[in-house]
Order: structure tokens, then C-alpha cells, then sequence
């Protein structure tokens, strides 16, 4: 289903009034493909915005004409853009939307220097936690390498009792056999 009205379904609309515009008030000078116009009055007729205009250069130069806003509206950008006078290009931010850029951008950028400063400071305190801990963790080497050391230290002392005991339980079956061979001996005697 078309849901565009045609002009009659507009014209039994009722009227809501005329606003401004400052595109199309009266003295405006615009030019399409047929030259440049001014426009004279801007008026309301069956619910549509009509124009009336002055031609002022071209083949109808001098002659008034009365056209649809909308068609007239369409006339001008179909020039410009033939033109290359409008498409790609971005209309210039005039001075409040500046001032607003320019306002928005501040805040940004306080915002950022604010979560910078958080950032910052939140890692100094891992890097001072982070030192903190790898001092902590060279302690327990140290201590760690030290225990170590004892414990070869005692290995060693462990293993030279070891050795002595052998050789004590040696001498002590050397002498239980030349006590025995003694008292053989005495015996025999």
C-alpha cells in the first residue's frame, strides 16, 4: 500500500499554519538550471507551500512564476548537485556547533586525563605490590639455598658418623676375636 498522499488528499488536510523558513523568505536570491530567481511571497494555497518568484538572469529573465516549494526545492538541488556543489562534501559547523565540539572535547579529555591518573596510580601500587612480593620471594630463595646448605652440610657430617660407626663396629669385632683367640689361648695354657 502507497502510504504517499497525492496533492487532492493533501489539500482536504487542514491547515496547521506557515513556519519561517529561512531557506525560502522573501528577497532570497537561489538559482537552478534555468538561472537565478528571488523569491517574492511564500504562501499557503490547498494545504501546499507555494513560491512565487522573480526570474532574474536566464531565458525567463524578469517573468514571475508561482511553483511548489517542494518542486522548487528539488530544482535547486538537482543544480547544485550536477554542479558538484553539494554530495560528498560535509557542511561546515557553524560557530555554536564549534563552541559545543570544542565544550564536548574538554570534557573528553578531562574524562581521559582523569582515568589516566587512576590508571596510573593503580599501577604504581601493582608495581610497588609487585617489588614488594619479588623481595619477599628473593628472601625465601636466599633462606631456601641457606637450608640447603645446612642440609648438605649435616648429609656430609651424617655420612663421615656413618663411616666412623663402620669402622668402630670394625675394631670392635677385631678386638671380641683376639679376646676370644685369648682366652683360647689361656685356656690352653
Amino acid at each position: 500500500m502507497d502510504n504517499t498522499k497525492s496533492d487532492t488528499e493533501m489539500a482536504n488536510v487542514p491547515t496547521r499554519g506557515l513556519k519561517k523558513s529561512s531557506k525560502f523568505n522573501k528577497g532570497a536570491v537561489h538559482e537552478n538550471g534555468t538561472g537565478k530567481f528571488e523569491i517574492l511571497d511564500r504562501y499557503i494555497e490547498d494545504n501546499i507551500i507555494m513560491l512565487k518568484y522573480k526570474w532574474l538572469s536566464g531565458d525567463l529573465e524578469g517573468d514571475i512564476e508561482t511553483n511548489k516549494e517542494v518542486n522548487v526545492n528539488a530544482s535547486i538541488w538537482k543544480f547544485k548537485k550536477v554542479r558538484g556543489l553539494i554530495g560528498n562534501q560535509q557542511a561546515e559547523p557553524s560557530g555554536m556547533q564549534m563552541h559545543e565540539i570544542q565544550d564536548s572535547m574538554q570534557g573528553a579529555r578531562e574524562f581521559q586525563e582523569e582515568r589516566l591518573s587512576e590508571y596510573m596510580a593503580y599501577m604504581t601500587d601493582i608495581h610497588k605490590n609487585t617489588t614488594e612480593l619479588i623481595t619477599v620471594f628473593h628472601t625465601y630463595v636466599e633462606q631456601g639455598k641457606s637450608t640447603f646448605n645446612r642440609i648438605d652440610a649435616l648429609e656430609k657430617q651424617v655420612t663421615l658418623l656413618l663411616e666412623n660407626q663402620r669402622i668402630y663396629q670394625e675394631q670392635i669385632a677385631t678386638l671380641i676375636r683376639q679376646n676370644d683367640l685369648a682366652s683360647k689361648l689361656i685356656e690352653k695354657i
